[in-house]
């Protein structure tokens, strides 16, 4: 029936009072107006338990925040060398895998957009708010041969670099102080790391 269109109010009536909450297979439709800046925009779905997400008839995915990462593995402490292993380095134990939903700017208009449920199992929107984000890490990897830009988003400026590797977990990069900087994964960029095998690769950790 298109609910989740911007012509929907004339194929349908939207009850304004008595919310209906914690039932299956609900629409929901609110306004909000677009967040002042240029920070990354993010629907918090918390109180929601499984379903669809469109702004302004864009359909940004589906969400399920009752889903609950695993309980056990966070208490270990963290080493990531060795043998990949699925199960080392956990975080979010027991909490929801995922409560943010990345909304595009390029959906939102000057004048507000429309944030249009679809709710399956049963949950309560009133908890649900639109905010904005600001990043404080970039995370990047890029393989030889190939160059890698790490950026902070705002005007910051790369405080730290927290990790890096290229062969050598050890691997040295001048990036302190920059906006962004551009890095070629190469052996001319670092010094040889004694592996043999094809496709190694760059991986940087920075704090903005």
């Amino acid at each position: 029936m298109g609910f989740y269109r911007d012509n929907a109010n004339a194929k349908s009536n939207w009850n304004v009072e008595n919310l209906p909450i914690n039932r299956s297979f609900v629409w929901y439709k609110t306004t909000f107006k677009s967040p002042l800046g240029d920070d990354p925009v993010v629907v918090d779905l918390l109180g929601l338990d499984k379903g669809t997400t469109w702004v302004n008839g864009h359909n940004i995915g589906q969400y399920w925040p009752s889903y609950l990462a695993v309980e056990e593995g966070c208490d270990s402490p963290c080493d990531c060398r060795g043998k990949y292993n699925p199960n080392k380095c956990l975080t979010n134990c027991g909490k929801s895998s995922q409560l943010w939903y990345h909304i595009p700017r390029s959906f939102l208009c000057d004048e507000g957009y429309k944030l249009v449920l679809l709710e399956e199992f049963g949950g309560n929107p009133s908890l649900v708010n639109v905010q904005t984000v600001t990043v404080g890490k970039a995370c990047g990897n890029a393989y030889e041969g190939n160059t890698l830009e790490q950026s902070c988003k705002g005007g910051k400026v790369i405080s730290e670099i927290r990790f890096a590797s290229f062969g050598d977990p050890k691997a040295v990069v001048t990036c302190v102080g920059k906006e962004s900087c551009v890095i070629l994964a190469s052996e001319d960029t670092f010094k040889p790391s004694g592996c043999e095998f094809l496709g190694k690769r760059l991986a940087v950790e920075a704090d903005c």
